[in-house]
């Protein structure tokens, strides 16, 4: 989770990011996080299937992707994570 940590900080400089440590997770293809950017709730994701998320990317192409707490992220989150009831958090 540490270089995780760093990449978003790599990626969201100067830009103003809280994230609760707690809520990591990473499975084949996605790291996921919960944050508030900028005063907004949202998950910061990346990896294969970032792509499945909505949201504005940050970094470039192998950046990581903030994304709003919506019907459609925490759908693409289940795909991933139903087992582990991390959707249903959100």
């Amino acid at each position: 989770m540490e270089r995780y940590l760093e990449k978003i900080t790599k990626c969201m400089r100067g830009i103003l990011v809280q994230v609760d440590d707690e809520t990591y997770a990473s499975v084949e293809g996605l790291r996921v996080i919960y944050g508030m950017v900028e005063g907004q709730e949202g998950l910061i994701v990346d990896g294969a299937c970032a792509f499945q998320f909505s949201g504005q990317l940050y970094g470039g192409r192998f950046g990581v992707k903030v994304c709003p707490i919506s019907q459609e992220n925490k759908v693409a989150l289940s795909r991933h994570f139903k087992e582990m009831g991390f959707a249903a958090a959100i």
